[in-house]
């Protein structure tokens, strides 16, 4: 069983759910981050959990066709197929619904399933972001450091508008702007990041009017409970 901080060799052979890709090594199952179907790669160790090794690409040694240059931070927002040609991309979801039917439910599909193509940036109309001493973002993926949830390309126009007010993962520079243009206080938000009065996270529901920058989308508002905005 390899350790955390080894490095392996392997050949890539398809999607795993959550994001990463499944190998072997020896016969073991290492699912790995950063790469493609069809590559060989050098991933080092980051930690194994229940007999099952995770890691990250450090090299590509037989790269995809399928492999971009994103400049995405993939940990950020769940970007974690952001080194993906897109119309890849659907392959390797469509393969992953397939391959929950026909291998765990036992229940093979009776034909191809059809994806529907959503746009690549902007689709996200809500958010829950994270706040800690004054700063605002994203929980980075399996931990609990913040980063720039603008950076990820995710957001939506409108659902972006809350943070017009910030420098992004940065000091928040006085106030945090509401759906309405108006404004809350970023010292009272750094309170709220600091009452543990109550750890349940706020949903917010979009207004029923439209927005009217945006014809026929619902505007989108913001509040705060305990240590998260939602947007």
């Amino acid at each position: 069983m390899p350790a955390p901080g080894d490095l392996i060799a392997l050949d890539i052979e398809k999607p795993a759910a959550g994001g990463r890709m499944l190998a072997r090594l020896d016969g073991q199952i290492v699912f790995v981050s950063g790469t493609i179907p069809g590559e060989h790669v050098t991933a080092r160790v980051e930690f194994v959990r229940g007999g099952v090794v995770f890691a990250r690409a450090q090299s590509v040694d037989v790269w995809s066709p399928d492999r971009r240059a994103d400049g995405a931070d993939r940990d950020c927002g769940g970007n974690d197929y952001a080194h993906i040609l897109y119309g890849r991309q659907l392959t390797l979801k469509r393969d992953l619904v397939e391959d929950a039917f026909s291998r765990i439910a036992k229940l093979p599909l009776p034909a191809d399933v059809r994806l529907h193509a959503s746009p690549e940036r902007g689709y996200r109309m809500r958010a829950r972001l994270h706040v800690d001493a004054g700063q605002v973002g994203f929980y980075r993926q399996a931990s609990h450091d913040l980063c720039d949830p603008m950076s990820s390309g995710q957001l939506h126009e409108g659902a972006a508008n809350p943070l017009a007010g910030t420098d992004g993962l940065g000091t928040v520079p006085g106030r945090l702007r509401d759906g309405d243009g108006a404004v809350r206080d970023s010292e009272a938000a750094h309170r709220a990041s600091s009452d543990h009065t109550s750890e349940r996270p706020r949903w917010v529901t979009p207004r029923s009017s439209p927005d009217a920058r945006s014809p026929g989308i619902p505007r989108p508002t913001c509040g705060s409970s305990g240590r998260r905005w939602s947007v």
